[in-house]
Formats: structure tokens, sequence, C-alpha cells
């Protein structure tokens, strides 16, 4: 059997995305989104990790409140706390966040990357 764990979601960033590195020097970034199905209704907060440049590219372009659009797979952690209860929370794996547009307008702006000792822009 095929299973397919895409989610495609947009919402507002509940808080800055924090850009940090791991203990083998891996880029990565933490954050939040609010999905709501409209202002009046409670919104439900997304925990989600974000790999490399495309954490980096977030978390310059984007701030808390932003409207986006994530694209990723959905995971549990589970782990017991310290009175022996077992706990778990669903998280995103993000393959692709961008800008919405439904109420505001958006500036691309495409970074250059060094490609090594062959780049043309050596100095």
């Amino acid at each position: 059997m095929s299973y397919d764990n895409t989610f495609v979601g947009s919402g507002n960033l509940a808080r800055d995305i924090e850009v940090k590195v791991s203990a083998n020097g891996n880029t990565f970034g933490v954050g939040a989104i609010a999905l709501s199905e409209g202002k009046d209704k409670p919104a439900t907060f997304l925990d989600f990790i974000i790999f490399g440049d495309l954490a980096e590219n977030a978390a310059e372009s984007f701030s808390k409140g932003d409207r986006v659009i994530v694209r990723g797979s959905l995971t549990q952690d589970r782990w017991e706390d310290n009175e022996g209860n077992k706990r778990s929370r669903i998280k995103l794996i993000v393959d692709d966040i961008g800008g919405s547009a439904r109420w505001g307008t958006l500036t691309v702006h495409k970074t250059e990357r060094w490609t090594g000792p062959d780049d043309d822009n050596l100095i």
C-alpha cells in the first residue's frame, strides 16, 4: 500500500523562524504556523522544522504575522514526560514555503549562491 503524507496549508507565522546549527554543522530553522478557518474561529498551531538554505531564506524573508503557504510532510514525536505520561506532538517537516498574496503584495529576490572554486564570481 502506498501512503502519501503531503501537507499543504496556509496561515500566519505564529513566531519568527529561529535559525540554528546542529552539532554536525547542518543549518535548520524552527517556527510555527497558525492555521484558522476564519477571523472569529480558533486557530490550530502547527510547529515546523525547515532545513538548509530554505531555513535561512525563510527566516530572512518572513516574520511573525506574515501570511505564508507551506508544503511538507507531517511527523509525530512521541516521548514520556518526567511523570511517566506518554506524550506526542505532530509537527511539519517543511519542503517549501512561500508568501501568500491573498491580502498583500510580494516581491521576490533571487539569492546568489556560491557553488565552489569554479564559480565565475570569485575575487
